[in-house]
């Protein structure tokens, strides 16, 4: 019942607005013009201003994300050209003696290398507003 209600006064708004812009056009067509190229204008540059200010607004996490995004795509086509051109080396190769003692004090296990991962500093301090019961 109540979408009824909201879409009869919708469109009774809409009917007499159409309404009002028929009779103002044939009474005086040139100051409708007028009116309408105004209105333009000034909604042209309300809405320069707003994306102008907008874009100060909340910068600083949005150029973080765009710096990381660039570091993150620059790794990849550098690891990308990195595996195609690599190759055995053999000057780079490395001779490990089959010693007992010095396989000991050798770590097998390493860590996997996050290289491709950048932290973005978030909102740290904003505390999330919980009901408390």
């Amino acid at each position: 019942m109540k979408t009824f209600l909201y879409s009869l006064i919708f469109f009774l708004i809409v009917g007499f607005g159409l309404f009002g812009l028929l009779v103002s056009f044939f009474n005086n067509p040139t100051a409708l013009l007028v009116q309408l190229t105004i209105i333009a204008a000034v909604i042209a540059i309300g809405l320069l201003l707003f994306r102008r200010l907008a874009n100060g607004v909340g910068n600083g996490e949005r150029a973080r994300y765009r710096k990381a995004a660039k570091l993150s795509a620059k790794r990849r086509k550098t690891a990308l050209s990195g595996r195609k051109t690599r190759g055995l080396n053999p000057s780079k190769l490395k001779v490990i003696s089959n010693n007992p003692h010095r396989l000991r004090g050798y770590a097998h296990h390493h860590g996997k290398d996050h290289g491709h991962l950048t932290v973005i500093d978030g909102k740290k301090n904003k505390k999330k507003k919980r009901v408390l019961f």
